[in-house]
């Protein structure tokens, strides 16, 4: 004689789509706060010669930034603002404005790029770079 015993049927487990969810969710999360939605615009430069700079030419101006982000022009600080009064006026005289600027030792990138934005916005174009003397 055959002795018969049942076995239980094994329950389904349906898939939970919940881990998923959560993980999608920190995925967002985590691409949200290390993407940076502010607006970042270039400055575009030009790679000139190797020469000096002529120092007496009346239409050129030479701007250097210090290390604290100021700006010096012929020996003095002098504010952006004021700078840039003097910059207009400048270019109502003369026919052709050339701006150089020059960081100063100590002198920060970021203040020259802020001083580029800067001059451009008020309309100068012919800005360019002069490296520090040593």
């Amino acid at each position: 004689m055959v002795m018969r015993i049942d076995s239980p049927t094994p329950a389904r487990h349906s898939i939970s789509l919940t881990p998923l969810i959560d993980v999608v969710f920190i995925l967002l999360i985590f691409f949200m706060l290390a993407s940076s939605f502010a607006k970042w615009q270039g400055v575009e430069l030009g790679v000139g010669q190797s020469q000096e700079v002529p120092q007496d030419q009346p239409e050129l101006m030479i701007i250097q930034i210090t290390a604290n982000s100021g700006w010096q022009h012929q020996g003095s600080l002098i504010s952006a603002e004021d700078m840039l009064q003097r910059l207009s006026q400048a270019r109502e005289e003369a026919k052709a404005l050339n701006i150089m600027l020059q960081p100063m030792k100590g002198s920060q990138v970021q203040s020259l790029a802020d001083a580029l934005g800067l001059l451009r916005e008020q309309g100068f174009s012919k800005v360019g770079l002069v490296r520090e003397a040593s």
